[in-house]
């Protein structure tokens, strides 16, 4: 085989070493401040045991990112992208430019200071299918994004053509779907409820911190003559206003645009920023869903299911809360293959019906809470046990609720599920790689029909649902069995072109 003329070999920037030693620092000197504060109170053996383990942790740190830089060389060609690791267990890796569904450019402060990028080409979703780039400089950077992806017009075309690359660089001629004002961001913080998942964490990591500093006494004291209702609310505002500072600072300058090889590109980020590059290849389907809140509001948040990654907030959510009517023309004017999910929202969300199911499901859990504390157990048991079966009644209901349909003209499978919230899942027929159903005897067609569906979407994930009619299904049957070549064809004819 000859050698590639065009082809670059490289290792990351010897400034990637320090960029990793200060991003480690924090957590590396918090915790060098723990072990001073606690050792001297606890037993000596504690110490003989935890200084060791310290200083060994702090020796890793240091040499990790040297071992790293000393034994990982990249080589880029015109077709394909290798990496070379190890020294005793020697690695190697090749992936084809036309294989690439996605490429990610993060930088984290620490990279930032060096003026670095971590770039990530992804294939599929395991970690055996991407090659990662730790630390590369800015010339660096432009030289790898310019091949990843060609200039528009360059790809071959025809029937024997590879699919084209994704985009990895911002473009002049990159079309916005959509850019988040804080408005928005706001509005992601309380219909994603985010502020009560962060809410647990804030408040134990505050208050073991007055507890460390002492403070915990004091301020117990002078909340003595507070009423507790006060305090309560006053602990709301500002786990709320702490939830939404954070979600604005993750995901400042949200935005998401449009190539004019259609690929799609996610970038955000303050602080640490994010750029995700996914290619038109990539794309099985689309997810749409509406919370409780989102119902009564007549809003709803779209993400994607793509080749590499079926992961929703932070990876691949493109509209995180948007009325519904907005994410119907988007989906109309940029994704026209998903006519079903636009359809899906002209009409508004079954708010009643949410709600009187959210109902039902507490009134379950209150009824278990109260049966499980009058048999003897203790309160935080009783709730416990209240909030389990709450869990494993929506579970039930999700289930029982799930309708699968097809439709031939767009070859579109959709998947519906409704409790409390409402998700429909939109896959391409040609993402489907099995399907499988049974009917139980007596049951009418449409009915009681279970069906399962398998797909890939960054692992193998599969779609259940309770009812669907016998003719959708022979007609996906048939739709797989006819793609079925078609697909293997074009696998051949990409393989020759390269």
């Amino acid at each position: 085989m000859r050698p590639d003329r065009d082809a670059t070999t490289f290792r990351d920037s010897p400034r990637f070493m320090a960029a990793d030693l200060a991003g480690h620092l924090p957590s590396y000197l918090t915790l060098v401040l723990a072990t001073l504060v606690w050792v001297p109170q606890a037993e000596p053996w504690v110490g003989r045991l935890v200084i060791p383990l310290l200083i060994a942790l702090g020796a890793y740190r240091l040499m990790e990112p040297v071992y790293r830089w000393a034994t990982v060389r990249y080589e880029v060609t015109g077709t394909e992208v290798r990496m070379w690791s190890g020294v005793i267990d020697a690695r190697s890796r090749v992936l084809p430019w036309g294989s690439i569904s996605a490429v990610e450019t993060e930088s984290t402060w620490a990279l930032r200071i060096f003026g670095l990028h971590r770039v990530t080409v992804t294939q599929a979703g395991d970690a055996s299918t991407r090659i990662v780039f730790r630390g590369v400089d800015a010339p660096t950077h432009r030289s790898l994004l310019a091949r990843v992806r060609p200039v528009a017009g360059d790809a071959p075309s025809g029937p024997a053509s590879v699919p084209a690359p994704p985009s990895a660089r911002p473009d002049d001629r990159e079309r916005t779907i959509y850019a988040a004002s804080w408005r928005d961001l706001v509005a992601v913080t309380f219909l994603h409820a985010r502020f009560v998942v962060l809410a647990p964490t804030l408040v134990a990591s505050v208050w073991e911190v007055l507890q460390t500093a002492g403070a915990d006494v004091p301020l117990a004291d002078a909340a003595g003559g507070i009423s507790p209702v006060l305090v309560a609310a006053i602990v709301a505002v500002v786990v709320a206003a702490l939830a939404t500072v954070a979600t604005a600072v993750q995901y400042r300058g949200f935005h998401v645009g449009t190539t004019p090889a259609h690929d799609l590109v996610i970038r955000y980020g303050l602080i640490e920023t994010r750029e995700r590059n996914i290619s038109a290849h990539a794309l099985a389907g689309v997810v749409v869903q509406r919370n409780l809140l989102e119902q009564v509001l007549g809003r709803a948040r779209l993400s994607l299911l793509t080749t590499d990654s079926g992961a929703q907030l932070g990876t691949n959510l493109i509209l995180p809360t948007l009325p519904r009517s907005t994410v119907a023309a988007i989906l109309r004017e940029h994704f026209p293959d998903q006519a079903a999910a636009a359809a899906s929202l002209v009409t508004p969300g079954p708010v009643v019906r949410s709600g009187v199911t959210a109902a039902v499901m507490g009134s379950i859990g209150a009824g278990a809470a109260l049966v499980a504390t009058a048999a003897g157990t203790t309160l935080a048991a009783g709730v416990l046990i209240g909030l389990g079966v709450i869990l494993l009644s929506s579970a039930l209901f999700r289930q029982l609720a799930s309708r699968l349909a097809f439709d031939a003209a767009t070859d579109q499978v959709a998947v519906t599920s409704h409790v409390v919230q409402e998700r429909r899942t939109f896959v391409s027929a040609l993402a489907v790689h099995t399907v499988a159903s049974v009917r139980p005897a007596g049951s009418a067609d449409g009915t009681w029909t279970f069906a399962s569906l398998r797909m890939y979407a960054g692992s193998p994930r599969r779609l259940t649902a309770a009812r669907c009619r016998e003719s959708d299904l022979h007609a996906l049957s048939r739709a797989l069995v006819q793609a079925s070549p078609r697909i293997a064809r074009t696998k051949r004819e990409a393989r020759a072109a390269r």
